[in-house]
């Protein structure tokens, strides 16, 4: 049965891999001994974690005045462990820097690669005196995993986990041109038939992108609303290319009792040429679901060289919802491979679905899933799965909202390395909270998740009730600093006018601002202004190929007209740079007068699903 919330409580992770636990069980099933190393999920009351201004500094030295006893307990060794590139980055360089922790006791370090995680073969290795190398001949181009040994003399001490990283190429680059490609979803597009079938528009990356786009792909269903979600941050059958998956979240299958949309989705691999046909159907395992509705290429989760995927049905069950992994490989199939849940009623689980990085540095991709309406009164959580080499249900860490109406979990997004630990970090939308919004960012680590890196909250850098959260990812390294960044939306920002709406870039950092980097508003004040800039927020990763990470904000409604109906929509595309500003480089506005098309509203990566209420 759900075990009640003590108030003021960190429940214990389980000691050891997660392979190791039953499979079939969720995070409710397992017992939990408070203190003890008993198997179950970490969970996380948003409002009980010390928010990074409350935290008393970290090694303050004996006689400093700062007001906090300090701590005289035993020093902590930190693991020996790889920092970066991070696990499963994509890195343009052939010669990058590899970082990792100090090995007590080791007098020089040898680096070693391999084409397989379980190294059956050292492919090559370097040494080192220090803890940094850069390689002093190419890597060569594609996928590898790197591990250190430890070493006195020439006895090797031990060994760090190995840590994949794909050399000479971008994320989201769907025809291998070294640059990061623009995908477009707007499911209500009527392609002709008298119901929204939905579009996909793909636009190369370039250093100017296309006006038209260089592809379009359609629907096969009338009324499908083909293009709710997309996703391209990976590669499924590991050719080399980002692969596109798309969400048809309205797709009706005409199967027996199906009295709401099943849903559906669909693969179409990447390479030098395209196919507008999808290799993979994905056809909904349950019915009624809106099976499509989110959705997320998550990355490598059980360490096999392919990217894997997750598909939500936010609505099945009465908005229980359901979430199914799906593994890649050389031949992808629409064939799931393990049901995701939580059993509990009406929380929408399933609403959003990220790819979290590797928030526990074992080496293998996590998964993040949002259930807004859950904990009574629409509190709301985050429910994290770790990959492993046999991924399992198990919740490892479950995230809970801090107060009433927050919908905690409407958004969730990984965040990239935010305090270049060497740990993925994870970014949380609750757009409700106060009518102001909030944006937290979670510290990965190899334990417990309860550490924020940020907390911010809408009236702290824009107006009140602009719904800051309703949509984030994150930005990759948008200011060329080293620490990647989180864009955020905050569509009903009133400071241009009622709902004209804004958003925001946060800089990572090692104690990150609550200020905002950079802001995006926007200046369309023609007719009822209600232009809802920020409804999208994405990381566009390496657009033009200029080495700084891009990012692309939709506004829902513009170009803004009179009678607040709103324009068709339109994507803007804003430039990373060492100081970058808040005017797009590229726009693209849908066709037609009216929001009726949703251009833009399936952005890479953000699934489609909004809570009923919000």
């Amino acid at each position: 049965m759900k075990l009640p919330r003590p108030a003021f409580a960190l429940l214990a992770l389980a000691a050891g891999c997660k392979e190791s636990r039953p499979s079939g069980l969720v995070g409710s099933d397992v017992p939990i001994v408070i203190g003890d190393s008993g198997p179950g999920p970490i969970d996380v009351p948003l409002g009980d974690i010390p928010a990074p201004s409350d935290r008393p500094a970290k090694d303050v030295p004996p006689g400093s005045d700062t007001g906090v006893p300090r701590d005289t307990g035993p020093l902590v060794e930190e693991p020996f462990r790889p920092i970066a590139p991070q696990s499963g980055a994509y890195v343009r360089s052939l010669r990058p820097t590899f970082r990792w922790s100090e090995l007590r006791g080791a007098s020089s370090y040898r680096v070693e690669f391999s084409t397989t995680r379980a190294f059956a073969a050292v492919e090559s290795s370097a040494t080192s005196a220090s803890t940094t190398l850069t390689p002093a001949a190419d890597l060569p181009r594609g996928l590898r995993w790197w591990r250190v040994v430890g070493l006195d003399g020439s006895t090797a001490l031990r060994t760090t986990v190995a840590w994949p990283v794909t050399a000479g190429r971008v994320r989201r680059d769907l025809n291998g041109d070294g640059r990061a490609d623009i995908v477009i979803g707007a499911p209500g597009r009527d392609t002709g038939v008298g119901t929204p079938t939905g579009e996909v528009f793909v636009h190369f990356g370039a250093a100017m992108p296309a006006a038209s786009p260089d592809l379009t792909l359609t629907a096969s269903a009338q009324g499908e609303r083909f293009g709710t979600s997309v996703s391209t941050s990976g590669d499924v059958n590991g050719d080399g290319y980002a692969d596109l998956l798309v969400g048809a979240g309205y797709f009706r299958s005409g199967a027996a009792g199906e009295t709401t949309e099943s849903g559906r989705a669909a693969i179409y691999l990447g390479g030098a040429t395209i196919s507008m046909s999808p290799s993979v159907r994905l056809s909904a395992p349950v019915v009624g679901g809106g099976f499509g509705q989110s959705l997320s290429i998550v990355g490598d989760v059980n360490g096999d060289g392919f990217a894997d995927w997750v598909i939500g049905a936010p609505a099945y069950d009465r908005l229980t919802g359901r979430a199914w992994l799906f593994l890649g490989g050389a031949t992808p199939d629409g064939t799931p491979d393990l049901e995701l849940t939580f059993a509990m009623p009406a929380d929408a689980f399933g609403a959003s679905i990220a790819g979290a990085g590797d928030l526990n540095g074992d080496g293998f991709a996590d998964i993040a899933i949002g259930a807004p309406q859950t904990v009574g009164a629409t509190t709301g959580e985050v429910r994290v799965f770790f990959g492993g080499a046999t991924p399992n249900a198990v919740v490892d860490v479950n995230l809970v909202g801090g107060a009433t109406n927050d919908i905690f979990g409407t958004t969730v997004a990984g965040a990239g390395d935010f305090n270049r630990d060497g740990y993925a970090d994870l970014a949380v939308g609750a757009p409700s909270i106060s009518g102001r919004g909030q944006l937290v960012v979670f510290a990965g680590a190899s334990g417990a998740l309860n550490q924020r890196l940020l907390d911010v909250r809408g009236a702290m850098v824009g107006t009140v009730g602009e719904k800051l959260g309703s949509s984030l990812d994150g930005a990759g390294d948008f200011n060329g600093d080293g620490f990647d960044d989180v864009v955020v939306g905050a569509s009903s920002n009133a400071a241009n006018g009622a709902s004209t709406g804004r958003a925001y870039v946060f800089a990572g950092g090692a104690s990150p601002a609550t200020a905002a980097a950079v802001t995006f508003s926007s200046s369309d004040t023609s007719g009822g202004n209600v232009t809802l800039l920020g409804h999208r927020a994405v990381g566009a990763g390496d657009v033009d190929g200029d080495g700084f990470d891009d990012v692309l904000v939709r506004a829902a409604r513009a170009p803004a007209n009179v009678g607040r109906e709103g324009g068709p929509g339109a994507v803007y595309l804003f430039r990373g740079a060492m100081s970058p500003g808040g005017a797009p480089a590229w726009s693209s506005i849908g066709a037609g007068t009216t929001q009726v098309n949703e251009y833009g509203y399936g952005l890479a990566l953000r699934g489609g699903f909004r809570p009923r209420y919000f």
